[in-house]
């Protein structure tokens, strides 16, 4: 995605908390969204993870190491793209909905040839009488250790996914989430790429909001 490829163009002027990614992986989302994270495959207590629903391009650093999240709007402007700050959160961790503690996930893991398929089922407790909802993710093995993080932000606000454990050394080539009882999403990958990227934040600028 030309907008999205544009970030490799990046170049700021302020100075600050200094962030480096050496890897893009981007994902479309049939019919909703195209999703890219940059990652540091040295450094993997930050990552950068943008969605763009057509119109306006959020994205933001999570900084799992320090557990703050740094906002940003971004625009294209002259074949650059513009990053305008918002604002940054303390804290990362979602906690998990009451509705959701007394679930249970089970993970089947197949492999044929280089491919692995995941089988992700949720239900309601652990008698496992009835599955609640059914995810599929298929993936191949990869050097890098994104899996588990990938995983969490494609299933966006499915939040039992924080009780999905998952094996690191794999890169998510097509998931279909269950969101029962909302639909499902399916999502591509689109590229995952080598990249020199950096993002400079100005630390005496930094306006804290509560998550």
């Amino acid at each position: 995605m030309k907008k999205l490829l544009l970030l490799l163009l990046l170049s700021q002027t302020m100075f600050g908390q200094n962030y480096v990614f050496d890897k893009l992986i981007e994902y479309s989302e049939i019919g909703r969204a195209s999703v890219v994270f940059m990652f540091n495959s040295k450094d993997s207590t930050y990552f950068f993870y943008a969605k763009n629903f057509g119109t306006d391009l959020v994205g933001s650093v999570i900084d799992d190491g320090k557990k703050m999240n740094h906002f940003f709007q971004m625009e294209n402007y002259k074949n650059e793209i513009d990053f305008f700050y918002l604002h940054s959160t303390v804290g990362s961790q979602k906690i998990l909905p009451e509705s959701y503690a007394k679930n249970h996930y089970e993970v089947q893991q197949t492999t044929t040839d280089s491919i692995t398929t995941f089988k992700i089922t949720r239900f309601k407790n652990d008698k496992k009488r009835a599955a609640v909802a059914r995810s599929s993710v298929t993936a191949v093995k990869s050097e890098s250790k994104f899996f588990p993080t990938i995983m969490k932000y494609l299933f966006n606000h499915f939040p039992c996914c924080q009780n999905v454990i998952l094996p690191t050394n794999y890169l998510p080539t097509y998931a279909e989430i269950d969101f029962h009882p909302g639909g499902k999403s399916i999502a591509k990958l689109k590229q995952f790429t080598d990249i020199d990227t950096r993002l400079l934040i100005d630390k005496q600028k930094i306006k804290y909001l509560k998550n």
